[in-house]
């Protein structure tokens, strides 16, 4: 008897989490499903930009909501005012990892891919350092461990 009351709670709650997540299945598989949708994103982002050009000529288009942060653009997403938010790739797996993957999941692969970057004037003396450092934090697998740690990223 007292291995039912502990199996069986457990049992519902593990069915129970199961059913939440399962209803929280999105139909947003990638970019392609995005045309026709409201999708929230930063203001004044590349993300912005590229979802003003998505959608094909004449056809359905992506009805973009701007938000001033990520959490914002969640809250809208977790209200049922949007169907995605789109934004960078990294800032979105860290907020999935610390808000829990039965709130948000990311869907799709890499939409497009920019890169980061220093800009320094070519005669500045931190220049080289700077590039020196980089490279051998990158080298020395820093870089891959920062990904795995600070937003959940896999090799």
């Amino acid at each position: 008897m007292l291995a039912c009351v502990i199996a069986v709670p457990l049992l519902t709650a593990s069915l129970s989490a199961v059913l939440t997540v399962n209803s929280l299945a999105s139909d947003m598989r990638g970019p392609n499903d995005l045309p026709g949708q409201k999708v929230a994103t930063i203001a004044g982002s590349a993300s912005e930009t590229w979802l003003e050009k998505l959608g094909e000529p004449g056809g359905a288009r992506v009805s973009v909501r701007v938000f001033p942060n990520i959490p914002a653009g969640l809250d809208a997403l977790k209200n049922g005012e949007v169907t995605a938010v789109v934004f960078d790739a990294p800032v979105l797996r860290y907020y999935v990892n610390k808000l829990g993957p039965d709130q948000f999941a990311l869907a799709g692969g890499l939409f497009e891919r920019n890169n980061y970057s220093f800009g320094l004037q070519q005669e500045n003396a931190l220049r080289e350092r700077i590039n020196l450092a980089l490279l051998n934090l990158n080298e020395t697998g820093f870089t891959d461990s920062l990904k795995k740690t600070c937003v959940g990223e896999k090799n």
